[in-house]
């Protein structure tokens, strides 16, 4: 894709932007998330980066579903939840954004440190807060100074979806 926009050969327009951008699962999230505080294109955003909207996908680590939910966190929030549930959208997704909510309390809404923590696990995260982030600083600061670089760049990279979904989905935009 970059070859050919590099060369010209494709337009960047809107067209394209919902190619690389689309909206599955954007009403069920809506509705699930429809009294709460969590915006939907977050969750949105993170279900592309994790499982490009994929229902199976499973990581090496073992996490599953669309929001690659790892099975002990998943019984942590349900206890009656097995791994095979994972692969079901509307259970993945409950899963999914109550873990965020979770997290978003624990940390006072910073994205960057729940992202983090998504990502790398809450115990690096803490471990981080302490060595790197200044919570006086930027939350471009404090995304460069995350040490693991595949979690710096899963915290960019959803920080980028989010700016793509605002665009084409924010009603206010």
């Amino acid at each position: 894709l970059y070859t050919v926009l590099d060369k010209g050969e494709v337009v960047f327009n809107r067209e394209l932007l919902e190619i690389l951008y689309p909206s599955p699962y954007l009403a069920e999230l809506r509705k699930v998330l429809k009294n709460d505080n969590l915006d939907p294109l977050i969750v949105l955003s993170l279900i592309r980066q994790e499982s490009v909207f994929n229902p199976l996908a499973r990581s090496p680590v073992g996490a599953r579903g669309l929001m690659q939910i790892m099975p002990t966190t998943a019984r942590r929030l349900k206890r009656s939840v097995r791994e095979k549930h994972l692969a079901n959208p509307s259970v993945n997704i409950e899963l999914g954004t109550k873990y965020i909510k979770n997290l978003l309390k624990r940390y006072d809404g910073n994205l960057v440190y729940v992202l983090g923590a998504y990502n790398a696990g809450e115990s690096r995260v803490e471990r981080w807060k302490n060595l790197y982030f200044d919570t006086d600083e930027t939350i471009l600061k404090n995304i460069e100074s995350i040490p693991f670089l595949e979690t710096r760049n899963y915290v960019k990279l959803i920080f980028r979806n989010i700016f793509f979904y605002k665009i084409l989905l924010d009603p206010e935009k």
